[in-house]
């Protein structure tokens, strides 16, 4: 499934492929899917007119560099 190098995933690619193992999942699923996470592990975001997720702790690959802001006690 192709990755953007920030993370991102098609959401419409992610369902196709969970389908494929047997699960019955769609697009309106994810947003209330991804809200009810009460860790927040996902971020959902519109460009164009694709819904992209991608995951925002907890996760890591080789190659995705995520946008992270450091902190300081200064």
């Amino acid at each position: 499934m192709p990755i953007t190098s920030d993370g991102w995933v098609l959401v419409s690619d992610a369902i196709a492929h969970l389908n494929r193992r047997g699960r019955r999942f769609s697009a309106e699923d994810v947003p209330r899917l991804v809200a009810g996470n009460d860790k927040q592990r996902f971020t959902l975001r519109t460009r164009g007119t694709q819904l992209e997720i991608r995951a925002n702790q907890g996760h890591s690959m080789a190659g995705i560099a995520v946008d992270m802001t450091e902190l300081t006690l200064e």
